[in-house]
């Protein structure tokens, strides 16, 4: 079959073959050196290299169509990945035959960039509820469009113009965003869980073959194998116990009576051990003569009250005191009557 008859179709698709990906550099190279100068394209714009073996072109939202491609062997290599994908490293080959048929494969797929983070508690690692995330891209470039598995997407904020991704926790699962485009973004907790500090910001870097280095600065990131970013709470205090002793006071209670002629003694005495009151009492009666004395001890806000009378004959003395420590008041009262 004459070269102008043959037609190869190149796909550029997603890792599950069924949607072509537009944006991607293609590049077409005959293992044979041929002069692909009369080859020819019906729906997209291709360039030659100065070697005239090498074809480029840009993938579009469907399969590019090569007209009067020579019989011989080629390599599909892709030198760009559109936003949101991987690049694929590994060449693809394919063969046109002299009948015009083709072998091999004529198709490249790229698998979709995946971010997976972790928002856990310091001890246990479960999954904490109610912290406010942003993701934010740093330097040049788009977020890419992001898609969010698992989760609803309105519960998730992207701001293009800040490219910035923001969300709060639900405390179930894990949060994972795909198709997020190459380069470095800066993690970062806002508004922290109840009873936990906030984490420290945390930078990571996603490369063009979707790998992930993470690190507290962005001078220093390694690569995590499971393409997951774990960000951990330390709660913000430790937890108190409240202790409540409770004491019981028992009063005892003294009373000694002696009674000689017309010789009257009365004592008392109280004794409170928590907050003390402590109160005696004498009265003396010598013929016409009565001496009364009360004292009453407090110790917390103490007060002492001591009352003396004194009649002989028809004389009455009367004194009082009062000590208070704490706020201390001191009163002291005499009446003499004649």
């Amino acid at each position: 079959m004459e070269d102008n008859q043959i037609t190869v179709n190149i796909s550029k698709t997603d890792i599950t073959g069924d949607i072509e990906l537009a944006g991607t550099t293609i590049q077409v190279i005959s293992k044979d050196n041929l002069d692909l100068s009369n080859v020819t394209s019906s729906n997209n714009e291709i360039s030659l290299s100065e070697n005239k073996s090498v074809i480029e072109f840009t993938s579009l939202d469907k399969a590019t169509i090569l007209e009067k491609l020579p019989a011989g062997d080629y390599t599909l290599v892709e030198t760009s990945a559109p936003d949101g994908y991987t690049i694929n490293k590994v060449s693809v080959e394919f063969t046109v035959n002299q009948d015009g048929t083709v072998t091999g494969s004529t198709t490249i797929k790229d698998e979709v960039i995946t971010v997976t983070i972790n928002k856990v508690e310091i001890v246990g690692g479960q999954e904490l509820e109610g912290a406010n995330l942003t993701i934010e891209k740093l330097y040049d470039g788009t977020i890419g469009d992001v898609e969010v598995i698992g989760k609803n997407i309105e519960d998730i904020k992207f701001n293009k113009t800040d490219k910035t991704i923001s969300y709060i926790t639900d405390g179930k699962t894990s949060t994972t965003l795909t198709k997020l485009s190459t380069g470095t973004y800066k993690l970062t907790e806002t508004v922290a869980p109840d009873g936990y500090k906030v984490a420290n910001d945390i930078y990571f870097r996603i490369d063009e073959e979707g790998n992930i280095f993470v690190g507290e600065t962005q001078d220093e990131l390694s690569k995590v194998e499971d393409k997951t970013i774990v960000m951990i709470d330390e709660k913000s205090s430790e937890e108190t116990t409240t202790t409540t002793e409770e004491t019981t006071t028992t009063e005892e209670t003294t009373t000694t009576t002696t009674t000689d002629e017309t010789t009257t003694t009365s004592e008392s005495t109280t004794t409170v051990p928590s907050d003390t009151t402590t109160s005696e009492s004498t009265t003396t009666v010598l013929s016409d003569t009565t001496t009364s004395m009360t004292t009453t001890t407090v110790p917390s806000d103490t007060t002492t009250s001591m009352t003396t009378t004194t009649v002989p004959s028809d004389t009455t003395t009367s004194e009082s005191t009062t000590t208070v420590p704490s706020d201390t008041t001191t009163s002291e009262s005499t009446t003499t009557v004649t």
